[in-house]
């Protein structure tokens, strides 16, 4: 049985200075039987700051770190983790 209705997949590279909003807008929903899948494609930069943060904070929020591949890559991890009916 699925853990959650729906999966929201957000692949990141290196997205420090949009991660916040686009992490905010999500949580911003009022759904609530969700999980938000933020698959880090081997960020450079100080994008894990912020994603950790809300990781920390949030239920829904599950970060999943990943070697350097490929954007598609990156979604078919999120797709194979996925614990929802829905993605």
């Amino acid at each position: 049985m699925p853990k959650y209705s729906f999966s929201i997949i957000v692949t990141v590279y290196n997205k420090e200075e949009h991660i916040d909003a686009t992490i905010e807008s999500i949580l911003a929903q009022s759904f609530t039987d969700f999980e938000l899948m933020l698959i880090d494609d081997y960020s450079t930069d100080n994008t894990e700051l912020w994603y950790a943060y809300y990781a920390a904070v949030d239920q829904w929020v599950q970060v999943i770190k990943q070697a350097n591949q490929d954007v598609l890559q990156a979604r078919n991890t999120g797709l194979h983790l996925s614990t929802s009916t829905y993605i």
